[in-house]
């Protein structure tokens, strides 16, 4: 169990890149051309308020896929809303689990939320032991899937009442797990990574039976725009993201070996479209290199259970891999 400080509101999106960015987990450089284009379309429909029908067709049909009642579908303006809707449903105390994503964890202590944190030793990819903190179950636990920034995936087995499993990016991930059918368990799940939408931003939830008048008691009558409702309807109607994982998993395979032969060292055994590695060399300095000539990595000192000396990458081309080992190289002569 950890509790130092750490920069929980630090993101990917602080660091600077004019030319390569390893350090934000967004697919792509722009949307897909279809997606793009029903965008493009849906423009001339701003002028009238968002529609209800098409909102709840939406949610229907990620009913019927998730195969959960439409009650439990939350629409969300990016899934970090979400973890802020949560955090305030009444948790008498939090529990969670880091290295991971910092935003549920700022959201729980905003709210006045009491959190502990569950603190990984390498290669993170299993609960600590049991302890003392362990012996009366928290009300709310939080845990990733695949976890950010690890890649690993672990049992969501904390000991809490209810849980938060955040799958941001399980579309396109090997995870071997159903968490939407554990019971009193709130999965999160977006689109802003996998379609290049961050600054659109489109996620859901999946909540369980029974708090559906307390998640909405928090959100405005139009809770998205229709320019997300488009984006969820392209996505529904023709995403393609068992072709995506394909290509991501080809290129981290051969992101990892071109890695290793530079001298990094892969920290973890990943299954996200990012990887935890150890650069050769100090990597603090050398980070800071990369960023003078326009090339950015994610830090990871915000991260609890984490410092800097890792590094999260996103998968990227092994193009642009390449890149990235000409500067580390070109730094170290």
């Amino acid at each position: 169990m950890h509790s130092a400080s750490v920069d929980l509101g630090f993101h990917g999106d602080q660091e600077e890149a004019a030319r390569l960015n390893f350090a934000v987990n967004v697919r792509g450089l722009t949307p897909p051309a279809g997606l793009r284009a029903a965008l493009e379309e849906e423009l001339t429909t701003l002028g009238a308020y968002p529609s209800a029908a098409r909102k709840e067709a939406i949610a229907a049909e990620l009913a019927r896929r998730n195969g959960v009642s439409v009650e439990r579908i939350v629409l969300l303006s990016g899934a970090a809303e979400g973890f802020t809707i949560i955090a305030h449903l009444g948790w008498r105390d939090a529990l969670v689990l880091h290295p991971g994503f910092t935003e549920p964890e700022q959201a729980l202590r905003q709210a006045g939320v009491p959190v502990t944190r569950v603190v990984m030793e390498p290669p993170f990819s299993a609960l600590p032991a049991r302890t003392a903190d362990f012996e009366r179950p928290a009300h709310f636990g939080v845990v990733g899937c695949p976890i950010n920034p690890t890649g690993t995936v672990v049992s969501p087995s904390l000991s809490a009442e209810f849980l938060l499993v955040d799958e941001a990016f399980a579309d396109v991930a090997d995870i071997g797990v159903n968490n939407v059918a554990r019971p009193n368990t709130f999965v999160t799940r977006s689109l802003t990574k996998t379609w290049n939408l961050a600054g659109l931003r489109c996620g859901y939830m999946i909540i369980p039976e029974g708090f559906k008048d307390k998640v909405e008691a928090f959100r405005p009558h139009w809770a998205l725009g229709s320019l997300q409702l488009a984006a969820f309807e392209w996505v529904l109607e023709s995403g393609d993201t068992e072709a995506i994982k394909r290509e991501i998993a080809a290129e981290r395979a051969e992101m990892v070996e071109l890695l290793a032969t530079a001298g990094f060292t892969i920290a973890t055994k990943s299954v996200a479209p990012y990887l935890l590695v150890k650069p050769p060399g100090d990597a603090e300095p050398l980070r800071r290199h990369l960023a003078e000539q326009g090339i950015a990595v994610r830090r990871c000192d915000t991260f609890p259970g984490l410092d800097l000396s890792y590094w999260r990458l996103a998968v990227r081309p092994a193009d642009d891999v390449r890149e990235l080992m000409r500067e580390v190289k070109a730094c170290q002569r």
